[in-house]
């Protein structure tokens, strides 16, 4: 191959990858403190939410990665939801690629369910969309 089409392909290549490494990007939510009060009740945090909704159109979510403080005397089960699609948390950080393909401005929340008093607090998603 000679020089001037091994650099004529090069070129090619990247700007064939230019538009697919535009498309991509990521959004941040936080939710402050969520009280489980009451053993065995499902607690919801508020819906985790893009800032930018026209950015997010037409893109679908890559990987989540999330975050969470827990302040409890007895077990708690915790899940990540989009909609009726949820990934059981067991630990309280972490990275996911069980919510890929979901429409990246869909509303993200965290479920919780303990055996007793507990406090959940500063959490986080990162939700990575192409």
């Amino acid at each position: 191959m000679t020089l001037y089409r091994y650099l004529l392909t090069a070129v090619i290549t990247v700007v064939a990858a230019a538009p697919a490494a535009a498309t991509t990007g990521s959004w941040v939510a936080n939710a402050l403190n969520l009280r489980l009060p009451v053993a065995d009740r499902l607690y919801r945090s508020p819906p985790l939410t893009t800032g930018n909704v026209s950015a997010c159109t037409g893109r679908h979510i890559t990987q989540v990665a999330w975050r969470y403080h827990l302040e409890a005397s007895t077990p708690v089960q915790g899940w990540l939801c989009a909609g009726d699609h949820c990934v059981a948390l067991r630990v309280r950080r972490g990275t996911t690629q069980d919510l890929a393909g979901i429409s990246a401005d869909t509303p993200l929340e965290f479920r919780f369910r303990s055996g007793g008093r507990a406090m959940v607090k500063d959490m986080r998603v990162i939700v990575h969309y192409r």
